[in-house]
């Protein structure tokens, strides 16, 4: 009080005396009021709880009771001298709007980056080399070009054609020779023979087994004769000018089906095929009526005289459709026994 008032102990001589300890506690007030402000908060509300712990401190009917803890006369006035400086022509400028950045979105990739690289790099930097153009389209074609490809296409498919049918027409062609035989066993072999010197003619002979194939050849060019052998039915079969006719020495039974499985797709309608086997009558029969539905005659026909029967005149017993024969029969008539009235022998056996 008295630092704030030096005239207060004039004017208040009725004011009590202060003890030694007092007077060193107010003389070192400044110093604690140091401290506090440095340790404790200095919000509004810290000093609004400091002031009124001091006034709850201060002795009732005291100046600092009655100012409620109103600054000093001193700052009031130098607050009111700071105010009329101020001229009211001259309004309060606002401080400037403070501007937010809107919150960036997680899908949306921040501007930073896009705009640096949209920016020109500085003239120090080399430049980035530039991309290579793209490859330019195929060209398309026009109407001539798809014309010309279609047309090639139909070409080639129509060459494709040809030369199947060319083909298979070539595996089907006829030849020059009349009679084939089919098994070039013994009686094969030896009747063969027999067909190629009774005719005077090429035949042909086929066979699984090369080795009987060469052996026939060998005995006809011995004895000056005209004989084609043949491992390959297809072969074997185009040798033989239409219609064919076809004598199968093979043995009886399945072997002669066998024969029939292989032959028969690559026969035409009006040719024959002559079994020689000496067959059970039902198995030639029902074999007529199949191969009949495809347009080719068959017909049986037994053989008797061993090998030099087949060789000089075999005895032959055929049986069949009458048109089969009729294209047969100078053939069978050919190679078969004749018997001589006269008594002077045959060529072969009766």
């Amino acid at each position: 009080r008295a630092r704030h008032d030096p005239g207060w102990r004039r004017r208040a001589p009725h004011a009590p005396a202060l003890e030694p300890a007092q007077v060193q506690v107010k003389a070192e007030a400044p110093l604690l009021e140091a401290l506090l402000e440095a340790l404790l908060p200095t919000s509004r509300t810290a000093r609004a709880r400091a002031a009124a712990r001091q006034r709850r401190a201060a002795p009732r009917g005291s100046l600092r009771s009655r100012g409620r803890g109103r600054p000093p006369a001193s700052r009031r006035v130098e607050r009111s001298q700071t105010l009329r400086r101020q001229s009211p022509s001259s309004p309060r400028t606002a401080p400037p709007a403070r501007t937010v950045d809107p919150p960036a979105s997680p899908h949306t990739p921040p501007l930073a980056p896009a705009l640096a690289a949209l920016q020109p790099p500085p003239p120090g930097l080399p430049l980035p080399p530039p991309l290579p153009p793209p490859p330019p389209p195929p060209p398309a074609l026009d109407e001539v070009q798809l014309a010309i490809v279609a047309t090639a296409i139909a070409l080639l498919l129509a060459l494709a054609v040809f030369l199947q049918v060319l083909r298979q027409s070539a595996s089907r062609s006829s030849g020059d020779i009349r009679v084939g035989v089919v098994g070039l066993g013994v009686m094969g072999s030896q009747l063969l023979l027999n067909l190629a010197e009774s005719l005077g003619e090429a035949v042909a002979g086929f066979d699984t087994d090369p080795a009987k194939v060469s052996a026939l050849e060998a005995a006809a060019a011995r004895e000056g004769l005209q004989a084609r052998g043949f491992t390959s039915a297809s072969a074997f079969v185009s040798a033989l000018k239409p219609p064919r006719t076809i004598m199968l020495l093979v043995p009886a039974g399945k072997p002669v089906d066998a024969v029939l499985a292989k032959l028969s797709p690559l026969l035409r309608a009006g040719d024959v095929v002559v079994d020689c086997g000496n067959e059970w009558f039902e198995n030639t029969e029902r074999r007529q009526a199949a191969l009949a539905e495809h347009g080719i005659r068959f017909m049986g026909c037994g053989t008797s005289g061993g090998e030099r029967g087949a060789r000089l005149g075999p005895c032959l017993m055929p049986s069949g459709d009458t048109a089969a024969w009729k294209i047969t029969r100078p053939i069978l008539e050919a190679i078969a026994a004749r018997y001589d009235e006269s008594g002077g022998g045959g060529n072969g056996d009766p």
